[in-house]
């Protein structure tokens, strides 16, 4: 198994069953990933330490945090990327794309006479299932439901172009997200 260690933050992850260090690109800090079989890149003194206080991550023999200031505990306890990390993130992009669909529902709803009634409709169903169905699959089907109904609101002309757009660029900034986050599931072995 091993350790995947960042080269620019010094955080480490160690790797779990089934996991293989060709299946992370980069650290969360954006930093470049080495395998190491062993942790032998920290001593107990240079182990990324999570503040009690404030979770900053410090680095290095600190004897109180950097950020706030809390005196770090005596015994070192590193700091570990969490398994479902990249789960978490995505998690926390659906419900809020979930969000932002129920918002652009109940505007397109409001402005009956205008815009179909229907699309909005659809958006606040998409943007509650958003909230149970939390999947990167999700994630795909919503963005492509509010690029559609942005591009058929986008020819209802005047003010509504503009509402378009913010829908096109919403679905867009969603379906990035969902092209660039790894399939890899944290509860997978």
């Amino acid at each position: 198994m091993g350790y995947l260690i960042c080269d620019n933050c010094e955080g480490y992850y160690e790797l779990q069953e089934g996991e293989y260090p060709d299946d992370f690109e980069n650290c969360q800090c954006g930093g470049n990933l080495k395998h190491m079989e062993q942790n032998k890149h920290y001593s107990n003194s240079k182990m990324p330490m999570r503040c009690s206080n404030c979770a900053h991550v410090n680095i290095g023999a600190a004897v109180s945090c950097s950020q706030c200031g809390t005196s770090l505990d005596k015994v070192r306890k590193p700091y570990n990327r969490s398994a479902n990390y990249e789960h978490e993130q995505m998690e926390k992009e659906i419900k809020s794309e979930g969000k932002s669909m129920i918002f652009v529902g109940v505007i397109q709803i409001i402005s009956f006479g205008f815009l179909d009634p229907l699309w909005g409709v659809l958006l606040i169903i998409i943007g509650v299932l958003c909230f149970v169905v939390v999947n990167k699959i999700m994630l795909v089907i919503s963005s492509l439901i509010i690029l559609v109904a942005g591009t058929f609101n986008f020819f209802v002309g005047g003010f509504w172009s503009i509402f378009a757009i913010f829908q096109l660029l919403i679905g867009l900034k969603y379906l990035y997200f969902a092209i660039n986050r790894p399939v890899k599931s944290p509860y997978s072995n």
